[in-house]
């Protein structure tokens, strides 16, 4: 855990491998309490996580893979398509669950390696201006198709204008959506 403090990029999939790690010390500490405490510490646990691990696991923020199956499903018909993703970095699970090899753009949020003074990554430019950051962005060439939050769709209205896109398809993310995300 130390090191990983030491760390510049911080990110919570680093944890993960040191998950397993973490129950066995847990599981260690409660076998040493009395039976009857570590049963009724195991009720508590299993009650008091079971209804968010439910909620957060199946319903909440949903809407990223399920938009990931549909473009999924779409690419089988239409191995050219390509996709632009107009979210903050690591939003959706990309290629594991496209499994193809189609074009897709993403805004990026590489951290200041450098050191550079006063940095800002690719997604804070672009989420500071984001009418001009689309069209920046659209430089490598229109996509077929454009995901993003329903939060920022007063910010698309005039590039879809423009460009003959038309909204197609919703999915619902999160009952509670925060900044960028919807």
């Amino acid at each position: 855990m130390f090191t990983l403090s030491l760390v510049s990029h911080k990110e919570f999939r680093f944890l993960l491998p040191i998950m397993p790690l973490a129950m066995c010390v847990c599981g260690a500490g409660m076998a040493r309490l009395p039976k009857v405490y570590s049963m009724t510490l195991a009720a508590l646990l299993a009650v008091g996580f079971f209804p968010p691990a439910l909620y957060l696991g199946s319903v909440h923020q949903r809407g990223q893979v399920e938009v990931m199956n549909h473009i999924a499903n779409l690419t089988a018909r239409d191995p050219d398509a390509s996709v632009f993703f107009i979210m903050p970095c690591h939003s959706t699970p990309y290629f594991s669950h496209v499994h193809r090899q189609i074009k897709m753009l993403f805004v990026t949020c590489e951290p200041n390696l450098q050191g550079v003074k006063d940095y800002k990554d690719e997604s804070e430019r672009f989420f500071k201006d984001p009418e001009r950051g689309v069209k920046g962005l659209m430089s490598w060439g229109y996509p077929k198709y454009i995901v993003f939050y329903d939060t920022f769709y007063k910010h698309m209205l005039s590039f879809v204008a423009d460009s003959d896109y038309q909204y197609k398809l919703s999915f619902f993310n999160t009952h509670i959506p925060t900044k960028g995300v919807g």
